[in-house]
């Protein structure tokens, strides 16, 4: 009985010793993060990062959440691969730190400012209202991103961007994927940065990532490299002599020029897919390089090519998509039973004529007015080569006649959101205008928009504009159906 009891006794405290190594296992995976150059572990990364000594690295262990923000006085490196941090900020109170993020998700869950803000807080302890007051040069700040997925920030108006770099700071990120991050600040001309806000003195190099909101580049010496990356908008601001922006193998579905040196020249490498900014245009310049020059017509800006267009090409075209343009003419069907809209009933004889332009969701925001100047062409020996379309204006001078569309809807290439101006779904829309009842006589056209008090005249799309045609003549013959 005795010896049963010994090896009773032996068996239990084998079972215990079992349980207490899973249980130490346990408590381990439940730390936040991992001081890896003193093996110490924190309940939380915020204590981790702030007690780290100069140099240190800390490990993410967990997924984990933070829900103040997290001081950085030295350098220090934030390994989290393959792990969510929530709410995280990473706010600088010195001017002479490197901040190195390397891996995981960094989640702002919609109410954190920004992932990382450089302006140093020198009087932390007596932070409140505008932070700018605690601003300084930031010479000696840098910012290193790799492998990140950043999203769901929401900065302000001194918060601005989930990653602010300010003054002379130095940002370089890499293989980051940004998206959903938002921000209510501006600087005055609708700029935004909501991804990444660089200062005019900052120092950026964006590699291999993908920013679905915008990057904004506060002009003055900044100096900024985009290489194998695509961004859904590059914002430039106070542009000037000193700015430096190079884009190389890269995808930019929006730049946008505000302040400063308009006519100052950005020039990309030819590889690079880049959509030219409001009022201006691209010049090849023979050497492998583009360049944005100014253009007074804001229409003119190429939207989109042709093998990218979002609808599926519906109309069948082979032409390049401008912010505005007009895109060419078709036969309107008979419809029948259909009130009669000329003299002969035309709309129920399909005698109609439907002009087609296309117009930018922003300038279309942005518009007073748009529409079609049309005017009778008896003379039918009359082309849209042989014209002198830049006579019709919407003055009416000679017995023109300006057709206002603003506001108005269709469903001419089959999808309604791409006919409704205010649907915000898509980034341009189609606008038409019948012309009834003609039969062997033409009607010259063209597209106008009017922005700020101007008026603007849309180039005709015909040989993917390289008659460069400010309207079209068509007539009946000249047309296929519908």
């Amino acid at each position: 009985m005795g010896k049963i009891g010994k090896i009773m006794s032996v068996f239990l405290a084998v079972v215990m010793m079992f349980s207490a190594g899973v249980y130490s296992v346990g408590a381990e995976s439940e730390h936040a993060a991992q001081n890896t150059s003193t093996g110490d572990t924190y309940d939380s990364l915020k204590a981790a990062v702030e007690e780290a000594s100069e140099g240190d690295t800390i490990k993410v262990l967990s997924d984990t959440e933070v829900n103040d923000y997290i001081e950085i006085r030295r350098n220090v490196t934030v390994e989290a691969t393959g792990k969510t941090v929530v709410g995280a900020q990473f706010w600088y109170f010195t001017n002479t730190a490197e901040l190195t993020l390397i891996g995981g998700t960094y989640n702002g869950n919609g109410t954190a400012l920004n992932l990382v803000w450089t302006p140093s807080l020198v009087k932390p302890s007596s932070y409140s209202g505008k932070l700018s007051k605690y601003q300084n040069a930031n010479s000696g700040t840098i910012v290193t991103l790799n492998g990140l997925t950043v999203k769901k920030y929401v900065g302000d108006s001194d918060c601005i961007g989930a990653v602010y770099l300010f003054g002379k700071a130095t940002g370089v990120l890499s293989d980051c994927t940004f998206v959903n991050n938002t921000t209510s600040g501006t600087d005055g001309d609708g700029l935004k940065g909501s991804d990444v806000y660089t200062g005019s003195s900052t120092t950026v190099t964006v590699t291999g990532c993908s920013l679905g909101g915008s990057i904004f580049v506060s002009g003055g010496s900044a100096q900024l490299t985009a290489e194998n990356s695509a961004i859904d908008s590059l914002e430039v601001h106070n542009n000037s002599e000193s700015t430096d922006i190079s884009v190389i193998n890269s995808t930019i579905h929006k730049v946008r020029l505000a302040g400063g040196n308009k006519d100052k020249q950005i020039t990309f490498d030819s590889s690079s897919d880049v959509a030219t900014p409001l009022g201006f245009e691209f010049r090849d310049n023979g050497d492998g390089t583009k360049t944005v020059v100014f253009d007074s017509n804001p229409l003119n800006r190429l939207r989109m090519l042709a093998s990218a267009v979002y609808d599926d090409n519906s109309f069948g075209l082979n032409v390049d998509y401008l912010s505005g343009s007009l895109l060419g003419a078709q036969k309107k069907n008979a419809v029948e039973g259909a009130a009669k809209t000329s003299i002969d009933g035309a709309q129920e004889t399909g005698n109609d004529i439907r002009f087609i332009a296309v117009l930018d969701k922003e300038l279309i925001d942005r518009a007073s007015d748009y529409g079609f100047v049309l005017a009778k062409v008896s003379n039918t020996s009359k082309t849209t080569e042989n014209s002198n379309l830049d006579a019709l204006d919407i003055s009416g001078g000679n017995g023109q006649k300006a057709i206002s569309a603003l506001g108005s809807y269709n469903n001419v290439c089959g999808n309604s959101a791409y006919g409704d101006p205010f649907d915000a779904s898509t980034d341009y829309k189609y606008i038409t205008c019948a012309v009834n009842g003609v039969d062997s006589g033409k009607v010259a056209a063209r597209f106008y928009v009017t922005i700020d008090g101007k008026t603007y005249y849309a180039k005709y799309a015909k040989d993917n504009y390289e008659g460069g045609y400010t309207g079209m003549v068509a007539g009946m013959s000249d047309l296929v159906n519908e």
